[in-house]
């Protein structure tokens, strides 16, 4: 297991901004700022290897997820530590995420919001496809969203939107 695998399937209770779930389909790459500039792979066989390795495991989105990015070069410490993700701080967070999203799955958001508690709820959309707000034609998610941005107010309980038609 390569370092920036060990940093992203850590305990759940070490989630931070940027970094996913302990039971993610396949870890993200971090991004800027996110850990410390050594805590990245700087060798480019090493990203040669992971892109030949998940394009097999994770064919939709593994060989782009495991490429080399610009932080793994990056010169400096980030400016500030990661911001912890919990429980604690305002009460206005609203997730929205597919049952079926390709590159994030539903197991990731589920984990988010629970690590989130009662600062947030959660819209889930029954369909496909990487985008939920306005992309997606769940009338019932569209809706849900978008009275939450006019309003500021959420759903009393989280909420999942059935299947509807194309």
């Amino acid at each position: 297991m390569h370092q920036r695998e060990q940093i992203l399937h850590g305990p759940a209770e070490s989630l931070r901004v940027g970094s996913w779930p302990v039971q993610r389909e396949r870890p993200p790459q971090l991004g800027p700022g996110e850990n410390a500039a050594a805590e990245q792979p700087k060798s480019v066989s090493s990203y040669l290897h992971d892109v030949s390795v998940d394009r097999q495991r994770y064919p939709m989105f593994g060989a782009s997820g495991a490429n080399i990015r610009p932080c793994a070069f990056w010169r400096s410490e980030p400016a500030e530590p990661p911001v912890r993700v919990d429980d604690q701080g305002p009460s206005n967070v609203l997730l929205a995420q597919n049952t079926r999203d390709p590159a994030t799955p539903l197991a990731g958001a589920e984990q988010m919001r629970h690590a989130l508690g009662d600062r947030a709820r959660m819209v889930t959309a029954d369909q496909g496809g990487h985008g939920v707000y306005l992309i997606g034609a769940n009338k019932c998610a569209n809706d849900t969203v978008t009275a939450f941005l006019t309003t500021g107010e959420r759903p009393e309980a989280d909420h999942t939107c059935v299947a509807e038609p194309a």
